[in-house]
C-alpha cells in the first residue's frame, strides 16, 4: 500500500515531523532522496528541515507507488519583544 504521511507543522517551540499513518511493521520503507528513518509506531527522522521526501514501502517482493511529497521545516523563529518607548505629556 501506497505510505500515507501525515506532517505536523512547526511551531515556537518545536520543530516540524512526520509519520506515516498507515505503518505496517515488517515492511522497509524506501525514502528519496535517501536518509530518513521509520521508527516501530511510523515516526520519520532524519530529514532534512525543507527537503521534499517521497516514501515507498516494500515488503521485500514489491514496492508501492511513492507517496505524495512531503516536507518538514525547522522551528519558528520566536518574534523579539517589543521595547516600548513613552513621552511624558508636556503643557
Amino acid at each position: 500500500v501506497v505510505p500515507v504521511v501525515s506532517e505536523t507543522a512547526p511551531t515556537c517551540l518545536a520543530a516540524g515531523f512526520a509519520s506515516i499513518t498507515n505503518y505496517v511493521a515488517g515492511t522497509t520503507y524506501d525514502f528519496t532522496p535517501v536518509g530518513p528513518t521509520v521508527d516501530g509506531t511510523g515516526l520519520i527522522s532524519g530529514m532534512t528541515f525543507g527537503v521534499s521526501y517521497e516514501v515507498a514501502a516494500n515488503n521485500g517482493s514489491c514496492s508501492s507507488a511513492n507517496s505524495a511529497a512531503f516536507t518538514i521545516l525547522d522551528i519558528l523563529v520566536t518574534p523579539v519583544v517589543p521595547t516600548i518607548a513613552t513621552t511624558p505629556p508636556t503643557c
